[in-house]
C-alpha cells in the first residue's frame, strides 16, 4: 500500500425511483497500517477487500 491513506466506507440507501430520497452514510475510516510498506499476498488483498465490503454492508443494513 503505497498511498498509506485510510479507506472511508460509504453506504447509499435509496429505492432508486425518480425524485425519491437518497441517504448517504459515511462510516469511520479504515486504516490498513499492518499492510504499509509490504507486498501483499492474494489472501491479504482479499481480506482487506472483505473488511471494506463488510463495513459498507453494515452501514447500509443499519440505515435502511
Amino acid at each position: 500500500c503505497a498511498a498509506k491513506a485510510p479507506i472511508l466506507p460509504v453506504g447509499i440507501v435509496a429505492n432508486y425511483k425518480f425524485r425519491s430520497t437518497v441517504k448517504i452514510i459515511y462510516g469511520e475510516p479504515i486504516y490498513f497500517d499492518e499492510y504499509y510498506d509490504k507486498t501483499l499476498t492474494k489472501e491479504e488483498i482479499q481480506g482487506a477487500t472483505e473488511k471494506v465490503r463488510n463495513a459498507v454492508k453494515e452501514l447500509i443494513e443499519n440505515n435502511k
